[in-house]
């Protein structure tokens, strides 16, 4: 996906701008940026759920070296 050279800036070095704070009778120079921050959590309640289930049972996951660490166990 290519993005656009202006549209790029404003997430990476950001587009120089002025802002005039109010009261004040001179802008002041700077960067706009736009940043974002994603964020997934499991709500406690669903933890809960989880951890109070009766029939759930972990079972681990097989593993392609399951074969040999049984064998290193046989032999030693």
């Amino acid at each position: 996906m290519h993005i656009n050279e202006p549209y790029a800036r404003l997430f990476d070095s950001g587009i120089d701008c002025e802002i005039l704070n109010i009261g004040s009778d001179k802008w002041k120079k700077g960067k706009f940026r736009v940043k974002i921050n994603v964020e997934f959590y499991i709500e406690a309640e669903e933890i809960d759920k989880i951890s109070n289930n009766e029939n759930s049972e972990y079972i681990e996951p097989e593993s392609p070296l399951d074969d040999l660490r049984q064998k290193f166990n046989e032999e030693n």
